[in-house]
């Protein structure tokens, strides 16, 4: 009976000493080692408060968030029993802040480049930000990336520190661009089957040496850029219907060029790339389905596929691209165009079906013009061959385009800014950005002539009088032996009709000396 009595104590106490434990409240949060980051942001970035319950897990969270702000170069957390619960000790080495930047660069890369190449990724270092290494070595790693796109494949960076004072650092970044690497030779080793001159004309990144790679900048050796250069082959020989063409990793040599123009020795790369170019395949059976506005003969004459020629990609894309454009034209501005193909390794032809899904027909709803102070809205919307309400059609909403800039009254600035609406996809609002060009010309003159004596003369005319797209001209000359003024007016659109309408009213007085005087008017 005692046994049970004590077994049964020992196992309430363990239960209680177990609940106790789970209870255990955090009593204080000490942080010692910060001197600019202040306490209340190193507790705006702890989840863990005093007086909450003590969890280890919570602990190491807080860890990992405040090991990533950057602010601290050692971050210790201890804990230790007190008089009400734990108390948890941060333990703080604050990073030094970055004082200055610079960078030792040569010649080829400038030190704005390196700049703006690190704004673009977001990696640029700022003064008076945290002292970061890690972040240190992906700025080194992108440095070295545009060094290879310049050709400088041996490039190094290194990175140097100067303590300055206890909690500043001077960071410099030594570029040595080494010797640049041009691609000498380009080789096609295996069954190309295609002249090397088309393959070389394929690889846009990586071009062999010749007078016009050098000037246009194209004939140093970038490898980081490779895979681009032989996907761009896989496409040459998919473009002359070598459909199952293999392209597989280069190797590179060491080869001696002579170079333009005093035909002096330098040692270049060699780029050997061994390509298997495969079978020949025509162009079998071309099918298109799901078209319901246009017929699908006119579709297949667009697509300039017929059965026996070679099967070409460029032309399939083309042909595809064509017929979308038509599509956009009626207002199918959604309309895709899938092809499918099917290779016959058998008889090596490409049996191709084009899915044609033409989407709902869209509407202009809503036409708005921005930027036109002066000028009124009717003049520019007359412009446009399409109205609110009507079918969107993308070769008149073009041709609308070029109708307003040829009215050199306005000046479209950029494209239209042309958007759906969330909830109805086919109608469309279009904001056009236009800026209003010189309306107003004035010009005065004064002289002597053996005919005229002497004269002033004034002149003013504007192509857009009260912003209503009319043309004004006004003439007053005065002189010893000539008076002459005129005054001329042009309505472009009368009654908002393309019909133009003017007149000219005018009064001159001409004395030629010894002979007889002119004196005329008329409208």
């Amino acid at each position: 009976m005692r046994t049970r009595l004590a077994l049964l104590l020992l196992a309430v106490l363990t239960v209680f000493s177990g609940f106790a434990r789970a209870q255990e409240l955090i009593e204080r949060i000490e942080i010692t080692g910060n001197e600019r980051v202040t306490r209340e942001t190193i507790m705006y970035y702890l989840q863990s408060r005093e007086g909450d319950p003590y969890n280890e897990d919570l602990l190491r969270k807080d860890f990992r968030v405040l090991w990533s702000t950057g602010f601290f170069a050692d971050i210790r957390i201890e804990e230790e029993t007190g008089t009400r619960g734990k108390i948890v000790r941060i333990r703080l080495e604050e990073n030094p802040v970055v004082k200055a930047v610079t960078y030792k660069t040569g010649k080829k890369v400038k030190e704005d480049d390196i700049v703006n190449k690190l704004k673009e990724k977001d990696q640029h270092i700022l003064p008076y930000s945290y002292y970061n290494p890690s972040k240190l070595q992906r700025i080194i790693k992108t440095i070295e990336e545009l060094l290879a796109e310049k050709g400088l494949q041996a490039g190094k960076v290194t990175v140097e520190t100067a303590r300055k004072g206890k909690s500043e650092v001077e960071v410099e970044f030594a570029v040595d661009e080494g010797p640049k690497v041009r691609v000498g030779e380009i080789e096609f080793a295996g069954r190309p089957k295609l002249p090397a001159s088309v393959l070389r004309e394929a690889m846009k990144e990586n071009q062999q040496y010749s007078l016009f790679s050098v000037i246009a900048g194209k004939n140093s050796f970038k490898q980081n850029k490779m895979a681009d250069d032989l996907a761009g082959l896989k496409k040459k020989f998919q473009e002359n219907g070598y459909m199952e063409a293999t392209v597989g990793e280069p190797k590179y040599e060491t080869t001696t060029v002579r170079t333009w123009p005093f035909f002096k020795a330098q040692p270049m790369t060699k780029i050997v790339v061994p390509v298997d170019a495969g079978f020949l395949y025509r162009v079998g059976e071309v099918k298109v389905e799901g078209n319901k506005t246009f017929a699908t003969w006119k579709l297949l004459e667009l697509l300039n596929m017929k059965t026996g020629d070679v099967y070409s990609t460029a032309v399939r894309e083309k042909g595809i691209e064509d017929i979308g454009e038509l599509f956009r034209n009626f207002g199918h501005l959604w309309g895709q165009i899938i092809p499918v193909e099917n290779l016959d390794p058998k008889n090596k032809v490409v049996n191709v079906t084009f899915n044609v899904d033409e989407g709902e027909m869209c509407i202009l709803r809503k036409l708005e013009f921005k930027g036109n102070v002066f000028t009124k809205d009717k003049v520019i919307r007359r412009e446009m061959l399409l109205r609110e309400g009507d079918i969107f059609r993308l070769e008149l909403f073009k041709n609308s385009v070029l109708r307003v800039k040829q009215l050199g009254l306005v000046d479209v600035e950029k494209d239209p800014d042309v958007k759906p609406d969330a909830s109805d996809p086919t109608q469309f609002d279009v904001t056009m950005q236009v800026k209003e060009l010189q309306r107003n010309n004035i010009q005065f003159t004064a002289g002597y002539s053996g005919y005229e004596g002497t004269f002033v003369a004034i002149t003013y005319s504007t192509v857009n009088f009260l912003g209503a797209g009319e043309n004004l001209e006004l003439t007053a000359q005065y002189g010893k032996r000539i008076r002459n003024y005129s005054f001329g007016f042009t309505e472009p659109y009368v009654f908002d009709n393309p019909i133009s309408l003017g007149f000219n009213i005018y009064s001159r007085y001409f004395v030629y000396p010894y002979l007889y005087n002119q004196d005329s008017q008329g409208i």
